[in-house]
């Protein structure tokens, strides 16, 4: 019996709406590392997760684990501030590039998971 090894990823993340805002590109390279992949005690398979999450079409992405796993697309917006420093807000994209997706559970997981990533953002 092979023993299950948990790897502790801490990619850069923001904390907003009950969830978090990862950049796709560093979420991607974090989730090559392991079969499965856990965020707030919500398990799921890596390689599909990983296929997915490839297909969206914005750069920023918000995850939220609320009993299942809640993937949405975001878009940052720069705001300018009086003393002329720009800082970034959030914000839902139009119509036509808005994706959610809600993933049960437990799904795609190997019979044997060896690697399991957990995710902890680091704040940004």
């Amino acid at each position: 019996m092979q023993k299950v090894k948990r790897i502790v990823e801490r990619p850069w993340g923001r904390r907003q709406r009950g969830g978090y805002i990862f950049l796709r590109s560093h979420l991607l390279e974090v989730l090559k590392k392991g079969e499965a992949v856990e965020l707030d005690k919500v398990v799921v398979g890596a390689k599909q997760l990983q296929k997915l999450i490839s297909l969206l079409p914005c750069e920023d992405c918000l995850l939220r684990a609320n009993g299942n796993l809640e993937i949405e697309t975001i878009i940052s917006v720069p705001i300018q501030c009086k003393d002329g420093v720009f800082r970034m807000s959030f914000r839902k994209p139009n119509k036509g590039y808005r994706q959610f997706m809600s993933i049960v559970n437990g799904a795609w997981l190997p019979k044997v998971a060896t690697r399991v990533v957990v995710l902890r953002p680091r704040k940004y």
